[in-house]
Parts: C-alpha cells; sequence; structure tokens
C-alpha cells in the first residue's frame, strides 16, 4: 500500500476554491481542472511554479477541448475523456505524460 503524506491546503465553501496560492512546488499537487456538479474551474495556471520540485497532475475530463487551458507546460500529467466535451462513448481514458512525468517514472 502507498504510504502517502497528505498536505492539504484547506477547505473551501462548496461551489468556491480553495486559496490554490498556498500550494507547496516541493510536493506534486493533483487538481480538476473543472468541477461540473459545482461550477467551480480553475482560472488561470499561475499559481503553478514553473520551477516547481513536485509534479502537476490534472484531471481535464470536463475542461479538455473546451476550456483554455494553456499553458501547457504547467501540467506534468493530464487525464481526460472523450466522453463529456466530444460526446462519445465512455470508458476509454487518456493520459498525457510530460517530460517531467517520464522522468519521474524512468528515475
Amino acid at each position: 500500500q502507498l504510504k502517502l503524506e497528505v498536505h492539504d491546503i484547506g477547505a473551501s465553501t462548496y461551489g468556491e476554491l480553495p486559496d490554490l496560492s498556498k500550494t507547496n512546488p516541493a510536493h506534486d499537487i493533483v487538481f480538476t481542472f473543472n468541477g461540473t456538479t459545482s461550477g467551480v474551474r480553475v482560472p488561470n495556471l499561475d499559481w503553478i511554479k514553473d520551477d516547481r520540485e513536485g509534479l502537476v497532475m490534472c484531471d481535464a475530463t470536463s475542461a479538455i477541448f473546451a476550456m483554455d487551458m494553456a499553458p501547457w507546460h504547467k501540467m506534468d500529467v493530464i487525464t481526460f475523456s472523450w466522453q463529456k466535451v466530444l460526446g462519445g462513448e465512455g470508458a476509454h481514458g487518456m493520459l498525457i505524460l510530460g517530460p517531467r512525468a517520464v522522468a519521474r517514472l524512468e528515475s
């Protein structure tokens, strides 16, 4: 089993984002770009440091092909499925790995 140390940046009210500036660039960050249930979406990626140590992993299922997700280099791992925005059938998950994610896998 994975022994992960959880670092929470804090809770927020339903329908609002937590303060993303509190993320620690030394840690891996996992986030959903657009929450369809709550209507909350990440407005931009300015809070992700270019010189980060950790990987940034994004669930982009409801955002890919529908929202401006640039700059792409801020995300090291992107997952999505074409069932939401493109109206395709479910069960087809896609995984995009950037150079930093590949380097982590190879280490």
